[in-house]
């Protein structure tokens, strides 16, 4: 059993940063949602998570410069899905044909 201060933890080193437990799931999470996604428009379809703002508060817990990404906030009125696929390098106007 893992103790409250757990998330907390170091898990990793990453270009003279620590990433901590949490970071590092929350960067699982985010990554997991992003694959499903790149499965999914291989097959000609689309990919939605139930709460795309998580998913993105996830990503930035876990980026590397979590700190500035926890300081910017939340794009308003765009959708939170986009701007998550868009930040990792994704067009998520992108269409198979």
């Amino acid at each position: 059993m893992t103790s409250p201060g757990g998330w907390d933890q170091p898990h990793h080193t990453y270009r003279g940063n620590v990433i901590t437990v949490g970071a590092m799931a929350g960067l699982a999470c985010a990554e997991w949602h992003l694959h499903a996604w790149d499965l999914a428009r291989a097959l000609g379809k689309d990919y939605r998570p139930a709460d795309p703002g998580l998913v993105l508060s996830a990503w930035q817990g876990g980026t590397a410069d979590r700190h500035a990404a926890a300081a910017e906030p939340e794009p308003a009125g765009e959708d939170l899905w986009h701007v998550l696929l868009g930040a990792s390098g994704r067009d998520p106007g992108w269409v198979r044909v």
